[in-house]
């Protein structure tokens, strides 16, 4: 399916850092600028020119990653403890 096939391309430039996206990527290089979703789906598709709306690109890829946050037993304590040393 298409939607399919823009969930694995995106993932593989975003986190595969190939071409122009490596500058996203901060595994791959540190960066000091926090990009907004928009500019830097904006900057992966503009050689493809493909003819996909930028904010339907941004949800395809968020929803097929499926990510779950989870926060550990001990982050409370050491959050606390970071904020208030003894």
């Amino acid at each position: 399916s298409q939607r399919a096939g823009v969930i694995f391309y995106l993932t593989a430039l975003l986190f595969g850092g190939y071409g122009e996206t490596k500058e996203f990527n901060p595994r791959i290089s540190g960066r000091e600028i926090e990009y907004s979703a928009e500019h830097i789906f904006t900057k992966v598709l503009e050689p493809w020119h493909m003819d996909i709306a930028i904010q339907s690109c941004i949800e395809i890829f968020w929803s097929g990653l499926q990510l779950k946050a989870e926060i550990y037993p001990e982050t409370t304590n050491v959050l606390h403890t970071l904020r208030y040393p003894v």
